[in-house]
């Protein structure tokens, strides 16, 4: 969502459509959303208003090891990188991002070349939480790192159009 009362912003919050299959496909919490704000409805362990490309994406202590990222769209070199970094380090072993399509651009590219071959759905139109127009000006996908393929594409189908296997 943009942010309440700012049509500059990128801050956009994710959708009921993703946030609520989110934690039924993580069976709870996620355990980190480092992209948070205070207007998010994702549910999770860590959330990170600000810090998030700089802080582990890890509670101490917790076995939980899942994250979600819906980063602000107008930078998403770092967040790509951060990503990979996290699941590089362990810190995180299943992540779902949601993201614009940008096929053509470097950090697209990397994320897709991620050691987990990543799994991607694309999207309809999102219409995010206070968006008052008819969805997203763009395209967008979720992209998920990790081994439960199949449980994603389940849990997320009410809102595919279409699938990295060509559905």
């Amino acid at each position: 969502m943009r942010q309440h009362g700012r049509k500059d912003s990128d801050q956009w919050c994710s959708p009921r459509d993703v946030a609520e299959p989110l934690a039924q496909f993580f069976g709870g919490p996620v355990g980190c959303d480092p992209c948070s704000n205070a207007n998010s409805i994702i549910v999770s362990e860590i959330s990170y208003t600000w810090g998030g490309l700089h802080l582990p994406w890890r509670k101490p202590g917790s076995s939980n090891r899942t994250a979600y990222m819906n980063n602000p769209y107008s930078i998403n070199v770092p967040w790509a990188g951060k990503a990979l970094y996290e699941m590089r380090l362990g810190n995180v072993h299943e992540l779902v991002t949601l993201m614009m399509v940008a096929p053509s651009t470097a950090w697209w590219s990397d994320l897709c070349r991620a050691p987990r071959n990543p799994r991607l759905l694309f999207t309809s139109r999102l219409r995010f939480i206070g968006d008052s127009s008819f969805g997203a000006r763009f395209d967008t996908v979720l992209k998920y790192f990790g081994r439960r393929h199949r449980a994603f594409d389940r849990e997320f189908q009410h809102i595919t159009r279409w699938t990295s296997w060509g559905r």
